[in-house]
């Protein structure tokens, strides 16, 4: 079985607010980035890793894969949504992949537990999606910011990465996006649209994505309590 990750690294990090792109800045002494391939790269069930970056960061990227001896990694270049650069991801793997595992770069403190659990949890799922439980209460509302209802909060889970897929089934759902210009959050909505079978599994809250300057310090409290 042949197992492929792609990693999401080309965003713009408006949200952030900096110079240097989110995946670039740094948690104590490592990049963001660094403490997400350093994970993967460990996994040995992974067969090869493509890194989805924007071309103005190839130099850095490269630099940082010869600092880390990182190996199997493929650098491919995004597009302008981000379902475009995951699609340019999936067609980069190889001709053998039989599982994507897709992931959020700025993701630093997934588990490789966590990855080998969730490629574990396939079977016969077309797709896994590691999420965890909502702590508040979720209001649904209408555009008039007006409650229409509020679901049972034991039945929601809020999605994180990395979500798995066989590939054929991610491939197949990557057409439809642009087939009918549909635009989605993650790649497991996708699926859900072509009726597939998937399921989730218990993540952890330290899982964060790295999106504003908060995060980021509460990155650093994550390292200093793993140290």
């Amino acid at each position: 079985m042949y197992i492929s990750a792609i990693i999401a690294a080309a965003g713009s990090s408006h949200r952030m607010g900096t110079k240097i792109a989110k995946q670039f800045l740094k948690i104590k002494e490592k990049m963001i980035i660094e403490y997400t391939l350093d994970t993967f790269n460990s996994i040995d069930d992974i067969d090869e890793i493509v890194l989805v970056i924007r071309e103005r960061d190839r130099d850095i990227v490269n630099e940082l894969i010869e600092r880390n001896s990182y190996k199997n990694i493929k650098l491919v270049v995004g597009g302008d949504t981000r379902e475009r650069s995951t699609y340019n991801g999936l067609k980069a793997v190889c001709d053998k992949t039989d599982i994507v595992i897709c992931h959020d770069g700025a993701r630093p403190f997934i588990k490789k537990e966590k990855i080998l659990e969730s490629i574990n949890a396939l079977g016969d799922y077309d797709g896994v999606v590691v999420a965890v439980k909502a702590k508040d209460t979720i209001k649904y509302v209408n555009s008039d910011m007006k409650i229409v209802n509020t679901p049972n909060r034991s039945n929601l889970y809020m999605a994180q990465t990395p979500q798995v897929f066989k590939y054929e089934a991610i491939k197949e759902a990557y057409k439809m996006v642009f087939d009918e210009k549909i635009s989605v959050t993650d790649d497991s909505s996708l699926m859900e649209i072509l009726g597939k079978d998937i399921r989730v599994i218990e993540g952890n809250y330290n899982n964060i994505k790295i999106t504003t300057m908060e995060d980021l310090y509460l990155g650093e409290i994550i390292v200093n309590e793993g140290e």
